[in-house]
Order: structure tokens, then C-alpha cells, then sequence
């Protein structure tokens, strides 16, 4: 064993001088990477989307059965990385952390695609690609929120980089290892649909790298390659369908999605040619980046290294599912930055190696100080508009997670709600940034409450949100913004038969409360009679033990055993032992 020793040394040090620049350089991009997502993350609040999949997540985790009682319309695996948020980190800003590194783990995967540790060409590659993709202003606040867009990216830049081992010259593990990535990419979001299209590209490249075989082996080499890409994409579908009902994870997932996709290109305003303008103004904003990417796709077939190339059929192919988003957000932009970054951090590595090549008999110093130059003036770019958006607002209180969303109106409604209803009531609201706020749940079917769902009304409609409030007895249904009452327009008369009261903070915020019936029985029954029409059937206190300064709320439930002759008001007294008033309220008049 002594004798192994000096041996075994010998292997480190080789592996760390072989991988470890590579590495430290990979380590040090993933850094700057985190500390400017995170900077971000805690000076941004909830967005209106992000309230529906954290609502998901709390809903799941409140142990309500996804797709079954609650409507999730995003993949398991999302919801599952949300859960795992709200588990570590409670609802605070914080949550995002774990989609966050989801997307930097894509980051790393895109620098490892060109074995930066082979050569000073692939180092550059790797290392400008990555930062590229990594500070790019779209990908970082991408990667700083609860939405799964530049994760299931990141997963498809794995899945891509894996088949890539396998071209070149790697085993069939790496292929079947593809397809895992990809079926977990669909698991975040069905959104890298056009990856399936490049990887047959790729497999058909491999199919003719073998000249000297028939067309039958090739054919049959390419079947065995496209059947094992399959079946990794389904492993991680097939674990999931034996967690969670597939039938109607498939409606609320895929068949939602279409709906509203149809609905939108057929009977609204999307327009084909309207969407290709923006997708064009999309790289128009970033031509420096195309202009790369044409030079990289150049020297990579020039060089014939369909490892380069590869990555234009990615971005041609990605076009096409980004003109059919109904909505087409900016935000979606991250589908096209990886080849982006990869082609133009290519075609920079071969530049520099060119300009280093010029300089060689110009004299010591020269070289190293143009390259050095070069490589700050490159980061200078890269690094500016990321470093500006991170900057851009103050840090925000850690508890104030959705810190833009709280107006005076808002607040006004929101102090109301949280007085008038107890820690375990259930609310109904256009925006669940207000539940939050207000520290309640929603019904577990009314999880999203979007323009996307109430437009195609899937699954949801006037009748479903009445039902709804009854069955849970919500004490109130809150309108935040106009969402109800543009698509459900006969929604507020229903309500108004539902709740005694209606209370207008603004035209948009409106507040219904006192629920005219309620099923569930009060936890400590009375049975007090006033008269022989008004009956005090119980009440429903704080649980004690009571803390000083502590808030402790009181609801009574009333019942009448027949229509009163007249108008009445209830007021109530609380006293203690000795008989004193401590507190006393009038009800609503009935």
C-alpha cells in the first residue's frame, strides 16, 4: 500500500492540474451568478403568476390532493420544487431559491458541453458561453422567481449536453441519460418542446457517421438510439403517474394549455404574424448575440463540428413553439438564449485565439496585456446590464414578499379580511397575492383564478366559485382587479344572495363577507334564545392559551326560526367574572 501512495498522489495532482482551472473558473461564473440572482430575487416581490404556483405548492402542502382537489395547472415536478421552497423557507421571497438553482445547474451543463478542460479553445468556449447565458438580464430574472421556464430550459441544456457525450463516442447510457434530462424538463414546464426535433438531428448525424455500414444497420442503429431517448423521457413521467392522478393531471396540464392556445390564435387577438414581429424584436434587442451566433454556426460547420452547429438547429427549431405561446411573454426569451450564448461564446474563444495567434512575435508583453484587455472589455459587456437589473431597486424587508402589490385600497381590504375572518378561513380572490397578504387559503379548486382559466373557462365559472364558497364556508370573496368581473360578469348579483354585505375600498376592490348560511356547526355550541325568533347557536374563539397583545377573535353564529316582523341589529356584550364590559359590538343590520 505504501508503495500505491506516492502513485495515488500522483493521479490527484494530475486530475486537479487537468480540471482544476476549468473547475475554479465554472465555481467562480456560478458565484457571481447566485449573488446577482439572489440580489435580485430580494428586490423583486411576488408577481401575480408566481401567486398562483406558490398557492399550488401551499395548497399540496396543506395536504389537499393535487389535481384531484386542487387545480394545478403546472407539471409535478414544479410543483413538487415549490413545496420543497415553502417546506425550507415558509412564504417569503426566499422560496424561489430552489428553481433558482435548477436554472444554474443549465449554466454548468452548457460550460461542461465544450470540455473546457481539453484546450484553451474549449476553456473560452465554455467559460464565455456560460457567462453569457448566466448574466443575461432575461435568464438571471428568470432564474429569481418560483416560475419554471428557465429551469425546464436548464434541463433541456442538460439533456442536450448528455446527448452530445453520446456523439461523440460515448455509450447508449448517455443517450437513455438524455432523455431522464428531458423527461424532467417536461416535468418543469411543457415548454422545450422542439428539443425532441434537434436530438433526431443528432441521432441521425450519429447514424451517418458509420459509412461503411448498410442502410438496414444504420436504420436499425437509429431506431434502437430514438426508442432509448423515449424511454428515459418517460421514466421520470412513469414515477410520477404512480404519485399523482394522471387522467386529470393531463387535463389541467396539457389539455388547459391547448384550450387556451386555441382560444386565443382562433377567437382572440394572438395573430401569427403579430407574434413573429415580436419574436423578431426579441433578437433584434440582442443582436450582438446573433451576429455570434451566425459566426459560430459558420466556423462550427467550416470546422465541421456538428457539436458547434447543433446548437443553430436548436435556435431554428425553438422559434417556432415560441411564436405559438399565447401569451407570448418576454420572459420566454430564455428559449433561444442557450444556443445563443453557446454559438457566440464559440465564435469570441476562436477570436481570441486568433488575435493571441497575431501577437506572437509583437514583442513579451504585448500579448498578455491585449488579451487581458480583450477578456475585461468582453466581461465589461457581459457583466453591465445584469449588474444594472440587480441593482435596479433597494432590497426589500425579508417578510415583504409582495411589497409592490400592497396600495393603501389593498391594504385597507386586507386589514379587514384578517380581522373580520379566523386564521383557518378560506377566501376567494382574482389574485392570490391578497390571500397571502390576508395570511389565508383559497379553496383548493380555485387555486388559479387567471384570465387564462377564466377565459376558457375550464373548469371554472359562476356556479363552481358559488359551490365553492358554500362548501368550504368562505367568509368573504375578495376582488383585487377586474378579472371577475370582466369574465364573469354575472358572478357579483350571485354573490350578493350569498353574503350579507358588499364593501367597496375602490371601484377595482370590492369585498363580500357575512355569509347568509353556514354549514359547518360553531366549536362551542349555546343555544341561547332571544325572544321567540333570534337564537344564538354558539361561537367559535381563539384557542388558548392567550398570549398579552395577543389578537383574539370572537364569531357568533345566529339563526332566526322564522322571518323577524321587522328590521333588527344584534349588539354584543363581553364581560369578565365581575360583570364589567370589556368589549362590546353591534352586528351588521339584518
Amino acid at each position: 500500500m505504501a508503495q500505491n501512495l506516492p502513485m495515488r498522489q500522483g493521479n490527484v495532482f494530475t486530475w486537479i492540474k487537468q480540471f482544476g482551472p476549468a473547475a475554479a473558473a465554472l465555481l467562480l461564473v456560478l458565484a457571481g451568478a447566485f449573488w446577482l440572482c439572489s440580489r435580485y430575487l430580494w428586490a423583486n416581490g411576488i408577481t401575480y403568476d408566481e401567486g398562483h404556483w406558490l398557492m399550488f405548492g401551499l395548497l399540496a402542502h396543506a395536504d389537499y390532493a393535487p389535481y384531484r382537489e386542487i387545480f394545478v395547472g403546472i407539471p409535478p415536478l414544479a410543483l413538487l420544487v415549490i413545496q420543497l421552497g415553502a417546506a425550507l423557507f415558509d412564504v417569503t421571497l426566499a422560496v424561489r431559491y430552489p428553481m433558482m438553482v435548477l436554472s444554474l445547474v443549465g449554466v454548468a451543463a452548457l460550460y461542461g458541453s465544450f470540455l473546457p478542460w481539453q484546450g484553451t479553445i474549449p476553456f473560452w468556449s465554455g467559460l464565455l458561453a456560460a457567462s453569457i447565458l448566466a448574466f443575461e438580464p432575461q435568464f438571471l430574472a428568470g432564474s429569481a422567481t418560483i416560475l419554471a421556464e428557465a429551469p425546464a430550459i436548464s434541463a433541456a441544456i442538460v439533456s442536450f449536453v448528455l446527448a452530445l457525450a453520446y456523439q461523440r463516442g460515448g455509450g447508449r447510457v448517455w443517450l437513455f441519460l438524455s432523455g431522464v434530462a428531458f423527461g424532467l424538463s417536461l416535468a418543469l414546464k411543457l415548454f422545450a418542446v422542439f428539443l425532441p426535433g434537434v436530438i433526431a438531428v443528432l441521432l441521425v448525424i450519429v447514424a451517418l457517421t458509420h459509412p461503411g455500414e448498410p442502410i438496414s444497420r444504420r436504420l436499425r442503429r437509429l431506431g434502437i438510439d430514438g426508442l432509448l431517448w423515449s424511454l428515459g423521457v418517460l421514466l421520470p413521467w412513469l414515477i410520477l403517474a404512480l404519485m399523482y392522478d394522471l387522467q386529470a393531471m393531463f387535463h389541467q396540464i396539457f389539455l388547459f394549455r391547448l384550450s387556451f392556445r386555441e382560444l386565443n390564435f382562433v377567437e382572440g387577438e394572438a395573430k401569427f404574424g403579430e407574434h413573429l414581429v415580436v419574436v423578431g424584436e426579441m433578437l433584434r434587442r440582442r443582436w450582438p448575440l446573433l451576429l455570434g451566433a451566425a459566426a459560430g454556426t459558420w466556423l462550427g460547420w467550416r470546422q465541421r463540428r456538428p457539436d458547434i452547429w447543433l446548437w443553430a438547429v436548436w435556435l431554428g427549431l425553438a422559434i417556432v413553439p415560441l411564436i405559438w405561446q399565447a401569451p407570448l411573454r418576454d420572459r420566454y426569451v430564455v428559449m433561444l438564449l442557450p444556443p445563443l450564448a453557446a454559438l457566440t461564446g464559440y465564435a469570441l474563444a476562436c477570436g481570441l485565439a486568433k488575435l493571441s495567434a497575431s501577437l506572437v512575435n509583437k514583442g513579451p508583453w504585448l500579448r498578455p496585456v491585449v488579451l487581458l484587455a480583450a477578456v475585461l472589455g468582453l466581461y465589461g459587456v457581459i457583466l453591465t446590464p445584469a449588474i444594472r437589473l440587480a441593482s435596479a431597486r433597494p432590497l426589500a424587508d425579508p417578510d415583504g414578499y409582495i411589497f409592490d402589490y400592497l396600495t393603501t385600497e389593498r391594504r385597507d381590504a386586507i386589514d379587514f379580511v384578517r380581522t373580520t375572518t379566523f386564521a383557518g378561513d378560506c377566501i376567494i380572490t382574482d389574485d392570490q397575492r391578497f390571500a397571502f397578504a390576508a395570511d389565508r387559503l383559497v379553496p383548493p379548486w380555485l387555486s388559479e383564478t387567471s384570465d387564462a382559466r377564466l377565459m376558457a373557462r375550464w373548469l371554472i365559472d359562476t356556479d363552481d366559485i358559488i359551490r365553492q364558497a358554500a362548501e368550504y364556508n368562505c367568509p368573504a370573496t375578495v376582488y383585487v382587479y377586474r378579472r371577475f368581473r370582466d369574465h364573469l360578469p354575472d358572478l357579483a348579483e350571485r354573490l350578493r344572495q350569498l353574503y350579507f354585505l358588499e364593501i367597496a375600498f375602490t371601484d377595482e376592490v370590492r369585498v363580500f363577507t357575512g355569509l347568509k348560511s353556514v354549514t359547518t356547526p360553531p366549536s362551542q355550541p349555546l343555544a341561547v334564545t332571544f325572544g321567540e325568533t333570534i337564537a344564538l347557536q354558539g361561537l367559535d374563539l381563539t384557542p388558548r392559551p392567550w398570549m398579552p397583545g395577543q389578537r383574539v377573535q370572537l364569531a357568533t353564529y345566529w339563526s332566526a326560526s322564522q322571518p323577524p316582523p321587522r328590521s333588527y341589529k344584534v349588539f354584543l356584550q363581553l364581560r369578565h367574572d365581575q360583570g364589567e364590559v370589556v368589549a362590546s359590538y353591534d352586528h351588521f343590520p339584518f
